[in-house]
């Protein structure tokens, strides 16, 4: 780009010369034509006359002609000083003008930069979003051919399935009978989940995270099932240390997050719930935005020393996903069981 600003200034100083050149060599000419007029005729001398007699009139015509040369010299270097004048104006203008083109051209050039540099952005959030989708699809396509294979052999997967039942009858009923006697024993978390309603769906993501508390392998069934959901935090925390009721800004981390936003696929919405393994400690709770996103009955929080893990999760919150999933809303919160430790 920097070529193309020295070629464009080039360009329009050769023009601006030539410009200068047309308007001030008709003036020149003109000044030449009218001192060649101007300067005296030589009278033809006489060849084989007699010296003749000099006469005061004679000195007075000397006088007189030499006052009339000077004056038209200093005539001519008046114009000339004048027209070199006019030139230098003429000069200094077509560089002015320049300048400010300069200027201007720069101005344009920085444009063009940060239009291409949004334009980079946005093309690197689009392949991110692309090579998501492609990842999902992928999985969509295993997920699917699981589902043929199982159609086909229907008869012996529900061979295996009774086979498998009470293992996993036994497992679920490890997992999920300390959770429902809290729940039966609890008449707050009874009265706020009465009329509470579930799709098939939701209900199911509730389930196998459920499942995948105490074991490791649901676990990992729960994040394949919903392709490693987004690790959702607290971007904000530090300043509602200072002053808690600044809303929270929820934020997309790659690395580590309290929350994860999953895709009910049958729903088209994010179901947030929170990490496995979470230890809860009173910063998680209030500056980590906990309570603001789930319901937690039958405990108050009040000591700055407690310790807190999940137990069973009743209902996910609902989250909102913006620029392209770097940021999040809260839609509705969620409600979950949690014991002190």
């Amino acid at each position: 780009m920097q070529g193309i600003k020295i070629g464009y200034v080039h360009q329009n100083l050769w023009c601006c010369i030539l410009v200068c050149l047309i308007v001030v060599c008709p003036f020149l000419a003109s000044a030449e034509e009218h001192d060649t007029q101007s300067e005296p005729q030589e009278t033809p001398q006489v060849q084989n006359q007699s010296p003749p007699q000099v006469t005061r009139q004679d000195i007075r015509d000397m006088n007189t002609r030499l006052i009339e040369q000077q004056e038209m010299l200093t005539n001519h270097f008046t114009r000339s000083i004048v027209i070199f004048g006019i030139l230098l104006f003429v000069i200094l203008l077509s560089f002015t003008w320049l300048f400010y083109q300069y200027r201007s051209l720069a101005s344009q050039l920085n444009d063009i930069k940060n239009q291409v540099g949004k334009f980079l952005s946005v093309n690197s959030s689009l392949k991110r979003d692309l090579s998501n989708i492609s990842s999902r699809i992928q999985k969509l396509a295993k997920i699917s051919n699981i589902e043929k294979l199982a159609t086909e052999n229907q008869n012996s997967t529900q061979k295996i399935l009774k086979l498998l039942k009470p293992a996993v009858n036994e497992a679920i009923i490890e997992v999920s009978s300390p959770c429902e006697e809290k729940l039966e024993s609890s008449e707050q978390i009874a009265e706020n989940t009465r009329d509470l309603e579930l799709t098939p769906a939701i209900a199911g993501l509730c389930a196998r995270y459920n499942a995948g508390i105490q074991d490791k392998n649901r676990r990992n069934d729960f994040l394949q099932r919903y392709h490693n959901p987004y690790k959702i935090y607290v971007e904000n925390a530090t300043d509602r240390r200072v002053k808690q009721q600044i809303k929270p800004i929820f934020k997309t981390h790659h690395a580590a997050g309290n929350f994860w936003g999953c895709y009910v696929e049958e729903e088209k919405l994010y179901a947030v719930v929170p990490a496995y393994q979470l230890r809860i400690v009173h910063a998680i709770l209030h500056y980590g935005a906990f309570v603001d996103v789930f319901e937690c009955y039958e405990h108050e929080f009040d000591d700055p020393d407690g310790c807190y893990e999940v137990v069973r999760i009743i209902k996910p919150a609902i989250f909102e996903p913006y620029d392209a999933k770097e940021t999040w809303t809260l839609q509705s919160k969620g409600i979950l069981e949690l014991k002190e430790v």
